[in-house]
């Protein structure tokens, strides 16, 4: 959430406390609503943001950049680039709407 938050400017939605198992799943549905993201359908494109649900009670965002999953990664505590499509399941998928 933290990646997103910081990628628009909104400093003040980064998570603060952070923990794995977070089951902050809706909170950041909240969070994609207010900085103006929309849901979309199941086809992915460069920005687009993804909800993804690696375990239980574990919910995790990225940025999609069409080559691989821009997120915050813990066990390397900093953001990384994946490439390749991400490997946990992917819960939701938003966009800024087109100008």
């Amino acid at each position: 959430m933290g990646v997103v938050a910081l990628a628009h400017g909104r400093v003040d939605l980064a998570p603060n406390g952070y923990a794995l198992r977070n089951g902050r799943g809706a909170e950041w549905i909240a969070m994609l609503d207010c900085i103006g993201h929309r849901a979309k359908g199941p086809e992915m494109a460069a920005g687009d943001i993804l909800l993804m649900r690696p375990g239980p009670a574990r919910y995790h965002l990225g940025i999609w950049t069409g080559d691989g999953l821009l997120h915050a990664h813990a066990g390397l505590r900093r953001v990384v680039e994946t490439p390749g499509p991400p490997a946990p399941r992917v819960i939701g998928r938003w966009a800024l709407p087109e100008a």
